[in-house]
């Protein structure tokens, strides 16, 4: 017979005699990398495919991809015209192409468990890749949370079936090669990367400063009754809304809209704080900044609503008539009013401005209030909001954020109302629960004891996360420095070292070289590869002399981070990531300048073999021969019911693996085991390794040891026969020669 491969509007034609195992492109095709031939989906096509099928085993689906190619889409296996599969799901995408390249110079491999309802009782299964544009996870129309393709797909190589989800790719196929050598930074030293920090950082103060309304032409607009008083010193995304023909009920929709995404904008009390204690800024010491950050602070108690919060989908809650926020995100920006007063206190403590009369609630009917009441209504209600239900975050690093916002926001309550603060013992509860010390709400934990931050539900059902997870770090320290807790400061450094093990060398697209964050075994925002990222802390560098923190801003000097760091206002972290560099420019000088203290991340060259788990977080990291290995076990798993607990946690016996070599890089979704369920054993093998994870408390399970021979490569012992693993413990078992 011959079997006919269709793209929308093309077909290819494959001399075949029999329903095969594998397609791949002919030699009549398009040349792509290393002359191979390619087949590319146009925008919205598919290519449909029939191969064999195991009518009772697993059966998977592997792609063969070129780890060079860059840019923007995704390819989703489809049945009938069904995409199977979602983005951020525990079946997921089969390939995510993004900006950077996956595996430079070599061909990669992106396996896919093909759902076992859909080869029950067939020889052959009719199934068609079609190509999408990138991922729109957070849209709020679930059907657009996939971007329409705008190019033809990334180049598909060929397609495999197979009952091993450990691909081998036929002998005969050429692999690539990475590159020999990396480009090098033109000036990577200290004193070029402070500099571009310095101007790069004031070029954003800069930009900050346009985004309040304030200054003498404002004044004049004010005083004109062209714009209403009660406004000035608001600060606004962009500095939009000050169109003066909108009636002024569109007017405070408009600037509520605009207060950003996760009210990040209210941080620019913060950074212009931040400019005027920094020697090296433009704008150290200008008292304009001072009166800047009063003129915001003044405004936001009339912004805020009756709850204490700001947000409510986007729609003004603040005075005369306040209504109640209802977002769990707003400690992202609130932050960053308390941390102004803090850092300002003694310019603006001063009796004068403490006792002057303010309007608080934008109501010339009601009487003005001391500037002390409004700063202490203010600070309290923030607070109080968010620690509230309706305030506290639902994610490890959202609740990390929220709680640190309330203690900034108590600490500034204990300068300006000292009988309104919290005693210490509620300090330190809401600290400890940030960094996992204490049950989270769900009765799990945020963190893991080893230092994996589990997003985005904490141990009942999160994992270790290449994006969200890592924003836990720094405010683990500040958090440290608020309360002065030993047993929190050594949190912080335990995570500083973990996410360690997640951190590999790579490649960018200009060939330079950076570390990366593991992208692929994420539970939330997967991403191959994952993003250049030095977890640093310059204030653990300096003041704490962690190691990993050293190292870490040295290779980012070494690589050219810090002189490439940009900060563009029209991206939606911009006043984020200004505010949290600030923070770290206080420091940064010192931890450039600090001696060599001799510690390798795990990953670098020339370090030994090793093997690590987090039986909390379910995830595996391995360094074996030429071989990485990452491993998240029961990966992205659900609940029974609606409710958010341990005890409604279930299996979906799914491991999502990264598989590193010099040669290749192989993604895989793999079957596995669970003995007991949630928080049993989970059982695991990809190639040569088998997994046994002991994620229990207080049962120990049996191991069997395949060929009664293996090197277990956690402690680096040889066994034989079966291997008892006990309760939170890991065997992690190389099979090979």
């Amino acid at each position: 017979m011959r079997k006919i491969a269709v793209i929308i509007g093309i077909f290819l034609t494959l001399s075949v005699h029999a329903v095969p195992a594998v397609w791949q492109p002919e030699s009549n095709h398009d040349a792509g990398a290393l002359t191979q031939p390619v087949v590319r989906i146009p925008p919205g096509g598919k290519l449909e495919l029939t191969l064999t099928c195991d009518a009772v085993r697993p059966n998977y689906l592997t792609v063969r991809l070129w780890g060079s190619e860059t840019g923007t889409g995704m390819l989703f296996l489809q049945i009938d015209g069904k995409r199977i599969g979602e983005y951020m799901k525990d079946l997921p995408e089969l390939d995510y192409l993004t900006d950077q390249p996956a595996c430079p110079g070599r061909f990669y491999y992106s396996t896919y468990r093909i759902p076992p309802e859909l080869t029950q009782g067939k020889n052959a299964l009719t199934f068609q890749l079609s190509a999408t544009g990138g991922p729109a996870p957070y849209n709020s129309d679930p059907q657009k949370r996939v971007n329409p393709g705008r190019n033809p797909s990334r180049g598909i190589y060929g397609v495999y079936r197979t009952a091993d989800p450990f691909f081998v790719p036929p002998s005969a196929l050429p692999t690539g090669q990475a590159p020999l050598s990396a480009r090098q930074p033109a000036n990577h030293t200290e004193t070029a990367a402070w500099d571009h920090l310095k101007a790069v950082l004031d070029q954003g103060i800069g930009t900050s400063l346009q985004w309040q309304y304030y200054g003498a032409e404002w004044e004049r607009a004010a005083a004109a009754h062209q714009a209403p008083s009660w406004l000035t010193g608001a600060i606004v995304e962009q500095g939009a809304g000050r169109d003066a023909a909108w009636p002024e009920s569109i007017r405070k929709n408009q600037l509520a809209a605009r207060i950003g995404g996760n009210d990040v904008v209210l941080l620019l009390p913060e950074i212009y704080a931040r400019a005027w204690n920094s020697p090296w800024s433009q704008y150290y010491h200008r008292p304009e900044l001072v009166d800047r950050v009063r003129l915001a602070l003044d405004y936001l108690r009339r912004l805020q609503g009756a709850n204490g919060g700001f947000d409510d989908h986007h729609r003004w809650i603040g005075g005369p008539q306040r209504g109640n926020a209802t977002s769990c995100l707003e400690g992202f920006g609130l932050m960053g009013p308390p941390m102004a007063f803090l850092l300002l206190k003694n310019e603006l403590m001063r009796p004068d401005l403490l006792r002057e009369k303010i309007d608080d609630d934008a109501d010339p009917a009601t009487p003005p209030k001391s500037r002390r009441q409004v700063y202490t209504d203010l600070f309290r209600n923030a607070r109080n909001y968010l620690v509230s239900r309706g305030g506290r975050g639902h994610a490890p690093n959202q609740d990390n954020i929220d709680l640190l916002a309330a203690l900034l926001c108590d600490r500034a309550l204990k300068t300006l109302a000292p009988e309104l603060a919290w005693p210490r013992e509620t300090v330190e509860n809401y600290a400890e629960i940030a960094v996992g010390l204490r049950p989270d709400p769900y009765g799990g934990y945020w963190i893991s004891v080893k230092g994996v931050s589990m997003e985005p539900n904490g141990s009942c059902n999160g994992g270790y996360c290449g994006n969200y997870g890592s924003h836990v770090l720094e405010p683990a320290f500040r958090l440290a420095d608020l309360t002065g807790s030993p047993e929190i400061r050594a949190r912080a450094l335990r995570l500083t070292r973990t996410f360690a093990y997640f951190l590999y060398p790579a490649l960018d697209a200009d060939g330079q070289a950076v570390f990366r964050k593991d992208g692929i075994i994420t539970w939330r925002n997967n991403k191959t590869p994952g993003v250049e990222y030095y977890e640093a802390d310059a204030f653990a560098a300096v003041h704490d002399r962690d190691p990993v923190s050293q190292r870490e801003i040295r290779l980012a000097l070494n690589n050219g981070y810090f002189q490439r760091l940009e900060l563009n206002p029209r991206q939606p972290h911009f006043v984020a990531e200004l505010a949290y560099q600030l923070r770290q420019s206080e420091y940064y000088r010192q931890a450039f300048a600090l001696p060599d203290s001799g510690f390798r991340l795990p990953f670098e060259a020339g370090q030994p073999d090793f093997a690590w788990a987090d039986e909390q977080a379910a995830c595996v990291v391995v360094k074996h021969q030429d071989v990485r290995l990452t491993a998240s076990l029961n990966w992205r798993h659900g609940f029974q019911g609606k409710q958010r607990s341990p005890q409604s946690a279930v299996v979906n016996n799914l491991a999502r693996i990264s598989y590193r070599t010099a040669d290749t890089l192989r993604i895989a979704n793999v079957t596995m085991e669970s003995r007991d369920g949630f928080q049993g054993f989970y059982v695991c093998r990809y190639g040569d390794y088998l997994i046994g994870m002991n994620a229990s408390a207080h049962k120990s399970y049996p191991l069997a040891v395949p060929g009664n021979a293996a090197l277990e490569l956690i402690t680096q012992r040889r066994v034989g026969g079966t291997v008892t693993v006990p309760p939170g413990h890991t065997a992690i078992l190389y099979l090979g020669k």
